[in-house]
């Protein structure tokens, strides 16, 4: 963020031929003027002496060349340019006034949004604690953490307000802050043979299969530059941008990986989602086990006494089915003792309603009736239908205890049918009423014996079959690949849908599958190219050896009888030699670099004077072939890189070389042209020769290709030039390239990274601390 402070502001008048500077303290000394209409009581508010006020606001007046006040003995009144000029100071006052708070906010936290860029790797980790103690300590600033893995470029382009990245270059346009500083570790599995080492060599490292982060990632760089200085690049396996992936397949014993300490330690005690998995399906089981054990002991409690309440009272209870409890079972036998021996005292009202008093206690109630009408109702039950509901006579008593339903009220009841002296058919019930919840549970406890039970095998059912699908299925679809590819079929892909630890395995299997299917693609690429390469070999040393046997025979047979001619024959045969000479230094330089045998030694290198030396060294070799070689775009100042001078030197000679032998203008022309960004410099080397054709355009960077078919040795070169010129430049961190229109010409491109001089933009640093 840029935080701009005002020091001193300038307000700027015209008038009909100069422009005139007003000072804020002139201004101010004005309007205290103009709030007092006196100067000596403005003065001694503002604390100046009264001369130096007038002093001030006379040469105020002076620059404007007008009035500001009429002084008319000791009062002064505002002339009209004295009102505009106050009116125009009040609008500034405040806009300055605005700009100082808002100031203030900025640098109080009171506001505002940050944006933070950030690389990936650290995004997971490292970030998350600063964020939430900002966060906590500045509530009001909006934060945005953005990740990337070019942070230089987004703080240069002021994409982000702030990066945190490794190895940042100092730069005169930023400020680096070191953060912390962190080791990188040598991480392998528990039965590799590294494992009980503490420390190694890094040379070490030659061999061992790495499991790493894609090129263009921090960590990848940052070790691929240690082990470059020291003549070897790593093997790399498999590659992958997460962090969790490289390290579960590390767990595995895929390969090795170096990475920083902290990523390793934050990786190193996940929980495994698949003992989850497991450890939620067996205590679901209990808990639902459980479940159905309480409810089912609810219901048959419910079931047998009615009421969840009586769960106290179920093994007391006489009867499955018994209505009453024992309370009230004691006072209906009273009443059918009673209506056995004196019915008619059951016509006494008195003795009813003591009764009744005793049965409302329990929350039951008495009922009397003599043949079809109401002897006694107990106002516990409110129901005006009641006699309507209830049972017919039996004298029998077959069935003294039963349930009954009005509307959605539920009644359990015992009774007992008796006759009165005079004949006539009488009944006493005791009746309480009931949940209706109890006696559907009675009638529906063996359907309902049945769905719990089915409840816990379908349970079972769905929890295997969550089990089978996220852990068994997608382990049985593993080892059918694996079984696959050990057939030697590499021509599917593993769904990758799931991102839990199978799903992790799953992807680190098909980044191997795919490895696996671009060796096999590159080793039949390289068997191809390995057959065409001895074609090659073969050819381009047969020619030249097979001139010199030639021209030697013919010096045994005599042929080269005068001196010319045998000078002719000498000169051919040094000639052919020193083409033989250079095929095999390209052949073995070739071969070095491609095995990173060739050390590098980089120094920092004006790159446009490094092209002046190169043109001026060519020119006059071009001139005598008819090729023109010059300058198409020249910078004007100097553009340090960082280069290995010798090899750059062998790059840039390279294209030069392979560009002249494919002329075929009337005027040929060779043009050198340079731009610059931030962090790299482009050079570009133009011909106007007869182009590349599309076909060719992809292979012209591969070893011992040549556009002309015929191998031609005075039509190209030995097919090595370009090939070495791209390993050279990739070993500088840089790209080469072409573009080609064909019948108009070629240009080739390579990059180099820029680094610091006075002025400069860019550097490398060798420190791996982040900031």
């Amino acid at each position: 963020m840029m935080y701009m402070i005002v020091l001193h502001m300038i307000i700027s008048i015209t008038n009909e031929s100069e422009w005139t500077r007003l000072e804020i303290r002139q201004l101010h000394y004005f309007m205290a003027v103009c709030e007092e209409m006196h100067f000596t009581k403005a003065a001694e508010k503002i604390g100046v002496s009264q001369p130096t006020l007038s002093q001030q606001i006379r040469a105020l007046e002076d620059e404007l060349h007008m009035p500001l006040f009429d002084r008319i003995g000791k009062k002064i009144s505002l002339t009209e340019a004295g009102e505009l000029l106050l009116r125009n100071a009040e609008a500034i006052m405040d806009t300055l006034q605005n700009v100082k708070d808002s100031i203030a906010d900025l640098r109080q936290v009171h506001g505002g949004k940050i944006r933070v860029g950030i690389m990936p790797s650290d995004l997971d980790y490292r970030i998350t604690q600063l964020v939430v103690d900002f966060h906590r300590d500045f509530p009001q600033v909006k934060l945005m953490v953005i990740a990337s893995i070019d942070i230089l470029r987004q703080v240069l382009e002021s994409e982000v307000d702030i990066g945190v990245g490794t190895n940042v270059p100092e730069t005169d346009r930023i400020v680096s802050i070191p953060l912390c500083t962190e080791e990188y570790v040598l991480t392998v599995s528990a039965n590799h043979p590294l494992a009980g080492r503490t420390t190694i060599d890094i040379q070490e490292l030659r061999d061992v299969p790495m499991i790493i982060y894609p090129e263009g990632f921090m960590g990848r760089e940052l070790v691929e530059e240690a082990v470059r200085r020291h003549g070897f690049r790593l093997h790399s396996i498999l590659e992958t941008s997460s962090a969790t992936s490289i390290i579960n397949l590390v767990r595995e014993g895929l390969g090795a990986t170096v990475n920083a300490s902290k990523t390793i330690s934050n990786h190193g005690g996940e929980i495994v989602s698949i003992r989850i998995k497991l450890l939620l399906s067996y205590t679901g089981m209990l808990v639902v086990s459980l479940l159905v054990f309480v409810l089912t002991a609810g219901l048959f409690t419910i079931a047998a006494t009615g009421d969840i309440h009586s769960l106290r009272d179920f093994y007391k209870v006489h009867y499955q089915l018994n209505p009453l409890t024992e309370q009230e079972e004691s006072i209906f036998l009273e009443l059918k003792y009673m209506a056995k021996n004196d019915p008619d005292g059951l016509l006494d009202i008195n003795l009813l309603k003591d009764y009744d008093f005793k049965l409302k206690t329990v929350r039951a109630g008495l009922y009397v009736r003599k043949e079809d009408s109401q002897v006694f109702e107990s106002g516990t039950f409110n129901q005006p239908a009641l006699h309507r509901h209830l049972p017919p006579y039996d004298l029998n008593n077959y069935r003294i205890r039963n349930t009954f339903n009005i509307g959605e009220r539920f009644y359990a009841y015992a009774k007992y049918d008796f006759r009165f002296a005079d004949g006539t058919k009488g009944s006493v019930f005791v009746i309480r009423e009931r949940s209706p919840f109890g006696e559907v549970t009675r009638r529906l406890l063996p359907v309902l014996i049945v769905a719990l039970i089915g409840v816990i095998v379908v349970a079972n059912l769905l929890l295997y079959r969550w089990i089978t699908r996220s852990v068994v299925r997608p382990l049985d679809k593993l080892r059918h690949s694996a079984e696959r590819i050990q057939e030697g079929n590499l021509q599917f892909s593993l769904d990758l849908r799931s991102k839990d630890e199978i799903g992790q395995l799953n992807e680190a299997f098909e980044n191997m599958r795919k490895r696996l299917q671009e060796s096999v693609r590159l080793r039949l690429q390289d068997e191809e190219n390995r057959k065409e390469l001895i074609s090659n070999i073969s050819h381009d040393l047969r020619t030249p050896i097979t001139n010199i046997k030639g021209y030697i025979e013919g010096i045994r047979d005599g042929v080269a009888d005068t001196p010319e001619k045998m000078d002719k024959y000498v000169n051919i045969i040094y000639t052919k030699a020193v083409d033989l000479d250079r095929l095999v230094d390209e052949l073995f330089l070739y071969s070095k670099l491609d095995l990173n045998q060739v050390p590098f030694t980089f120094d920092r290198v004006d790159i446009v004077r490094f092209l002046d030396d190169c043109i001026d060294e060519l020119h006059y070799a071009m001139e005598e072939k008819g090729i023109a070689l010059q300058w198409n775009e020249r910078p004007d100042r100097g553009i340090p890189v960082m280069a290995d001078l010798e090899k750059l030197k062998r790059t840039v000679l390279n294209i030069i070389g392979n560009a002249q032998h494919f002329m075929d203008k009337p005027e040929k022309r060779i043009a050198v042209s340079v731009q610059a960004s931030t962090e790299r410099v482009t050079v570009e080397i133009r011909d106007n020769g007869m182009g590349i054709s599309a076909e060719d355009m992809p292979h012209i960077f591969d070893r011992f290709y040549r556009a002309e078919r015929s191998r031609n040795s005075a039509k190209g070169g030995s097919g090595l030039g370009l090939a070495i010129a791209r390993q050279i430049i990739e070993g500088h961190g840089g790209r080469i390239w072409a573009e080609s229109v064909p019948g108009e010409g070629t240009s080739l491109f390579f990059t180099l990274k820029r680094t610091l001089e006075e002025g400069g933009l860019v550097s490398h640093d060798g420190t791996h601390s982040h900031h």
